[in-house]
C-alpha cells in the first residue's frame, strides 16, 4: 500500500468534481485543494486550519482554498456539511492570471473566509448548482470554457463586494511578515520529511535563523523548530493512520538516523511510541 497523504474531494479521479460533503473522510489527512475549492458551509459546524490559522465554519461562510493552500479539518459537529466545487489548475490558471488585483488575492490570502449575508448566500447556491451543472455536462464541447467563465464571474463578483463593503486593502499594504511566514510554511510541509534542521529554511529564505524566529513568533506564536516538530508529528501520524507502513519504513521516510530515535521522537511529542498510537487508532 502506497502513502496517501491527500484526501481528494473529487475522488480517484481527481478532476474536477461538485457536491456535498462532511469532511470526516478525510481524518488526519491535509485535504487537497486541487486548483481551486470553494466551500459552502451549509449545516452544522466545524474548526479548520488554513495556512497555520484556525478558523471556525458555521452555517452561511463560504471558504476559498487554492493550489498551494495547506487545509485540514480539525474537529466538526455530527451536522456539519459542506457544498463544494473543486476545478483543477489547468481550468482555472487563466482565470487566476486575467484578474490581476494584488490586493484583491492578498484579501483572500488573508481572509479565505467569509461570512455572507442572505443575498450572496442565495446568490452562490445558484452558482455551485450551475457549476455542478456544466461538471456533469460530459458532452459539452464548451465544458472547459463554461467553467472558467463561472470561475471568472464568481471572483469578480467577490471582488465587487470587498469593494463595496470597504475592506479591500491598498497593494502598498502588503505584508512582507506574514508573506514569508506563509513560504516558510509551505516549504515546511514539502521538506520536513527531508530537512528538520531551522537553518536549511532561513538560507532558503534568504534570511537569518534569528530572523526567522522573530518572524514565526509574531506571526503564529511559535518557534520555527516547534512548527517543524509539529508538521513532521502530523505528517508521521498521517502515515500511522492511512498506510500499512512499518515503523522502520515509517522512520526511513523522515530520513531519522534509526529506529530507536524515531520513536523516542515521537513518544516525547505525543506521550505515546508509533505502535501505540497506531494501536489506539484500531480500537
Amino acid at each position: 500500500m502506497t502513502a496517501n497523504l491527500k484526501y481528494s474531494l473529487a475522488g480517484k479521479e481527481q478532476g474536477n468534481a461538485a457536491g456535498f460533503t462532511d469532511l470526516k473522510k478525510s481524518g488526519s489527512r491535509l485535504i487537497d485543494t486541487n486548483g481551486c475549492t470553494v466551500l459552502l458551509v451549509t449545516a452544522g459546524c466545524a474548526l479548520v486550519e488554513i495556512n497555520l490559522r484556525r478558523y471556525a465554519l458555521s452555517r452561511g461562510d463560504v471558504v476559498f482554498l487554492f493550489y498551494d493552500d495547506v487545509f485540514t479539518l480539525t474537529r466538526s459537529s455530527a451536522r456539519f456539511s459542506v457544498q463544494f466545487v473543486s476545478i483543477v489548475y489547468e481550468t482555472v490558471e487563466n482565470v487566476f492570471h486575467n484578474l490581476t488585483s494584488v490586493s484583491f488575492w492578498d484579501f483572500l490570502n488573508e481572509k479565505p473566509v467569509l461570512r455572507t449575508n442572505e443575498e450572496q448566500w442565495l446568490l452562490l447556491n445558484c452558482w455551485r448548482q450551475q457549476m455542478e451543472w456544466i461538471i456533469g455536462a460530459e458532452e459539452s464541447p464548451y465544458k472547459d470554457e463554461l467553467l472558467r467563465s463561472s470561475m471568472l464571474n464568481l471572483f469578480m463578483a467577490v471582488h465587487t463586494e470587498i469593494i463595496r463593503s470597504g475592506v479591500e486593502p491598498s497593494s502598498n499594504d502588503r505584508n512582507r511578515t506574514w508573506l514569508l511566514t506563509m513560504k516558510f510554511w509551505k516549504m515546511l510541509v514539502k521538506h520536513c520529511r527531508e530537512h528538520r534542521d531551522v537553518q536549511f529554511y532561513a538560507t532558503c529564505l534568504c534570511i537569518t535563523t534569528t530572523y526567522l524566529y522573530k518572524l514565526t513568533r509574531k506571526v503564529i506564536h511559535a518557534s520555527p523548530k516547534e512548527l517543524i516538530d509539529q508538521q513532521i508529528v502530523s505528517q508521521i501520524k498521517t502515515y500511522l493512520t492511512n498506510t500499512d507502513y512499518s515503523v522502520g519504513q515509517i522512520a526511513a521516510e523522515f530520513h531519522f538516523e534509526d529506529v530507536s530515535y524515531f520513536c523516542r521522537f515521537f513518544r516525547r511529542k505525543t506521550g505515546l511510541s508509533p505502535i501505540e498510537f497506531r494501536n489506539g487508532l484500531q480500537k
